[in-house]
């Protein structure tokens, strides 16, 4: 393999980058490949640049002859590109201020407003989306319905300048008949090795190694194997890509060893087939994966194995091991496990994907990517709770205090209690996130359409035995189906920002014209499904002071359901919206749920399989 390309994100060495060669690559990139459909490979593709300087003819003259595709799985071969027609201007960033030809809508308008947010991308900066054609069309085996390539762009002396890592894929495809895995929570972290290697290195003999070799828990371990079993399943064309909803990654910065090199790029090489530590197999994924965030993913520090009580069990380890281990970590004190932001995510959204959501054109189909957020209660607001209790005694006095940590304390718990034992509420989503996603439904016209998150929308209490709530088994018992929200908390671990207009949102209810079909998410580590049901619940008062509709909410088992469904098209117009969650790749389930990947079915256009795999040995 050629070096490993990788663009560090600190401000100064995007600056030093611009300097030297002026623009960077966009997208597509590795979290959200473009897709080239064999039958329209004359149509070529486009991408998006960021430039240094706003002249189309110095574009120009730097693309030309400088865009390549190469294999993923032999970077030796490549295919020339050339640009085509003329290149359109998306918007710039200048002096804190952004123009967008035609207006400016909402923040999706924006190529990379998260590049701006966190600094990475300093003022002035433009825009351009550059059609590309082949010079020398790239082939699909016979065997095969498609193929992955990395994009690069070359220096005029034809030295590699910069490489989007599986940007674009070639398929047969035309989305009529597909097939993808969900996977998520993956949990990602270098530590993860680092824990296995420590521990075995001290053992005595043979026979302590073996016993401590099947009963570790790597994590990072769990994608390897999917990324055999995934690159099998292409191989024998029944997986065309892998949706990836958050937790990618376990925490940002490294606890032990170099600083400089985040979990995230520890993800990428794992990813890429990039060697990460000894004895660890170096095989390239050769799937396209389409990524969101978690949680965790915006989590700058690590947390300490004995935090939250003895999650060290989740990798196998006895007591012994653990504390072993723990002595030669780091410690981070409250509240540093709680700091998360954005500018943590720099490395992914310069090396991954830039767009925290998103839009992916499944032929007339939609999947719709989403950003849940970070957790709902992070470093910042912990400060500020220790910082209101104090002005509260020197301002009122111990008793005010009191009263005031009493007021908060049960919030507090809560929202600790979820991020140490691994079941938090996130932030939610804006309503200019729902607006859009909206218009993105409106457009599908009645076509296919996924919603791709991390958090949840709906989900059920910790330790609430829900058997009993299946909407099969209610109405038996002569029960409504619907689960009543006063008697069940169904928001718990979910989204904490606009949760009942998000559920309007999913369900086609009030403002929403179109309901959603699918909706998969993770974060709880459990195996869980949902179904919405908008529902008329005026009653005879005046709608202008009241909403006209509320969401009702079932559970049930309902990917075995369609499983037994003789007219699935019919059981999809009377089941949709469902919401399905995913267990873990990483960390076992609090369900038991065994670690694997639901492998989602299309069929001339309707979702005939939802089944979940439990990962193989």
């Amino acid at each position: 393999m050629n070096n490993k390309i990788w663009i560090d994100s600190n401000p100064d060495s995007i600056e030093e980058y611009f300097k030297e060669h002026t623009l960077m690559l966009f997208r597509p990139c590795f979290g959200q490949p473009c897709w080239v459909e064999l039958d329209k490979i004359d149509e070529g593709f486009k991408i998006v640049i960021v430039s240094k300087t706003g002249k189309v003819e110095d574009i120009r003259q730097k693309l030309d002859n400088a865009l390549v595709l190469s294999e993923v799985d032999n970077e030796e071969v490549k295919y020339p590109l050339a640009v085509e027609a003329s290149i359109e201007f998306l918007g710039a960033y200048e002096n804190d201020s952004v123009y967008i030809p035609g207006g400016m809508a909402h923040r999706q308008d924006i190529p990379g407003w998260h590049l701006f947010s966190t600094k990475i991308y300093q003022p002035p900066v433009w825009f351009f989306e550059a059609p590309l054609i082949f010079k020398k069309p790239p082939a699909i085996p016979d065997e095969r319905t498609f193929k992955l390539y990395n994009l690069e762009r070359l220096a005029p002396e034809k030295d590699l300048v910069e490489r989007k890592y599986h940007a674009v894929c070639l398929t047969k495809r035309t989305w009529e008949t597909f097939n993808f895995i969900h996977v998520t929570d993956l949990h990602i972290a270098k530590r993860n090795d680092q824990i296995f290697d420590m521990i075995l290195e001290s053992k005595a003999n043979e026979r302590e190694r073996d016993d401590f070799k099947k009963r570790y828990v790597n994590f990072n371990d769990h994608l390897r194997n999917l990324i055999t079993q995934a690159n099998q399943l292409a191989a024998e064309n029944k997986v065309d890509f892998i949706l990836m909803t958050g937790d990618l990654i376990d925490y940002i910065n490294p606890s032990l060893g170099k600083s400089d090199q985040t979990n995230w790029r520890f993800f990428h090489d794992i990813l890429t087939g990039y060697a990460t530590t000894e004895d660890r197999p170096e095989i390239p994924l050769q799937v396209p994966i389409f990524t969101v965030l978690g949680n965790h993913d915006f989590r700058l520090n690590h947390y300490r194995l004995s935090d939250g009580g003895d999650r060290w069990k989740e990798y196998g380890l006895n007591e012994k091991e653990f504390k072993q281990f723990d002595k030669k970590e780091p410690n981070v004190r409250f509240p540093e496990q709680l700091e998360a932001n954005l500018f943590g995510i720099a490395d992914y959204l310069v090396n991954f994907n830039p767009d925290l959501e998103y839009v992916v054109n499944l032929g007339a189909h939609r999947m719709l990517c989403l950003d849940s957020g970070e957790d709902e209660f992070t470093a910042e607001d912990a400060e500020k709770f220790i910082e209101g209790g104090i002005k509260t005694v020197i301002t009122e006095g111990w008793r005010a205090a009191l009263t005031y940590y009493l007021m908060r304390s049960r919030e507090i718990s809560e929202a600790l209690g979820g991020i140490i034992g691994g079941g938090p509420k996130s932030a939610g989503l804006f309503s200019q996130q729902i607006d859009w996603a909206s218009r993105v439904l409106d457009e599908a016209n009645n076509r296919l359409t996924f919603v791709a998150m991390h958090a949840p929308p709906v989900n059920k209490p910790p330790n609430l035995h829900f058997e009993n709530y299946r909407e099969s088994l209610r109405k038996r018992a002569g029960k409504t189906g619907w689960i009543h929200t006063d008697e069940v908390d169904l928001s718990a671990a979910s989204i904490s920002r606009n949760w009942h207009r998000f559920l309007e949102f999913l369900a086609g209810a009030n403002n929403y014209k179109q309901c959603v079909g699918l909706a998969l998410c993770g974060h709880t580590h459990c195996d869980l499904a949902f179904r919405l049901e908008k529902y008329s619940a005026t009653e005879g008062r005046p709608t202008r002071f009241f909403q006209r509709d509320k969401v009702a909410i079932y559970t049930d088992k309902y990917a075995q359901d369609l499983d037994k469904a003789d007219d699935r098209k019919s059981w999809w117009q009377k089941h949709r919206p469902l919401v399905l969650q995913t267990p873990s790749l990483g960390p076992e389930g609090n369900d038991n749920s065994p670690q694997g990947y639901r492998l989602v079915q299309v069929v001339d256009n309707v979702i005939t399989k939802l089944d979940y795999c439990p990962l193989r040995e």
